[in-house]
């Protein structure tokens, strides 16, 4: 089987919320379509694609209430597409982190939650990639830092991740000046990393240019001796975000 990935930081986050007293960002027709035409490609043109994205807004905190965006976002996907998230008990989360794939026949589903992890945690999302013989666990991330998400994942050790990707705000690189304001983050992403192969060597973000997207694979000899990942693309092409796309293959 061959499953078609993408992870990406929408940045739509940005549009429709207030920050302090900075102002806000216009909503405008042509920037969340042309995000929701890319995502909307790869899933109509890619076999058992599967779209891990950060940053969908869920309410807008200039009225509490539901994001114009998270609205339209359910109108373009909803009707044919299987969609994940999980929604903070107070409901009034800015933003989501939000897992696609294309509806299938009953019994042919390709994605399943995870049993056992949060339920309410709108930055993490849990699920196996399921077909008749393996199921295979991945975690859909957009960490505050790499401790929060070490502490994430040591609340559930009997779950072994094969799979972990997206936004973890945390890299293994080096800043030109004021290096220890990240020294700590990174040493925790270097734990967080133990056992991983990081396939995409960690992407830059456009505006700050740190490395702080990623592709986590299992990095062990019976795993990678029946899994493997082709492929892989960074779409700096597409300047719609401040980060760009990440899509690869996983075949196993």
């Amino acid at each position: 089987m061959i499953a078609n990935f993408m992870t990406w930081n929408t940045g739509l986050f940005m549009y429709g919320n207030r920050f302090g007293k900075k102002p806000v960002l216009e909503i405008t027709d042509s920037k969340y379509e042309e995000i929701f035409t890319h995502i909307r490609n790869f899933l109509d043109t890619k076999d058992h694609a599967i779209v891990v994205l950060q940053e969908i807004p869920y309410v807008s905190n200039l009225n509490w209430k539901s994001h114009p965006l998270f609205e339209k976002f359910m109108e373009a996907f909803q009707k044919d597409c299987v969609i994940l998230y999980n929604k903070i008990k107070t409901d009034k989360a800015l933003k989501m982190t939000v897992v696609l794939t294309k509806k299938q026949k009953e019994g042919q589903e390709l994605l399943h939650p995870a049993a056992g992890t949060e339920k309410d945690n709108n930055c993490y999302v849990s699920f196996q990639i399921a077909n008749r013989d393996t199921a295979i666990a991945v975690l859909a991330v957009h960490a505050h830092d790499a401790f929060e998400c070490r502490e994430y994942l040591a609340r559930y050790p009997e779950i072994n991740y094969s799979l972990m990707l997206g936004d973890f705000n945390a890299g293994n690189y080096i800043k030109e000046s004021n290096d220890n304001e990240i020294a700590v983050n990174r040493q925790n992403y270097l734990l967080l990393t133990e056992g991983y192969i990081d396939i995409c060597q960690g992407e830059h973000t456009t505006k700050y240019r740190t490395y702080i997207d990623h592709v986590l694979l299992e990095s062990s000899y019976a795993f990678l001796q029946t899994h493997k990942v082709t492929g892989l693309c960074v779409d700096r092409s597409v300047k719609l975000s401040d980060h760009y796309p990440i899509t690869f293959q996983l075949e196993w």
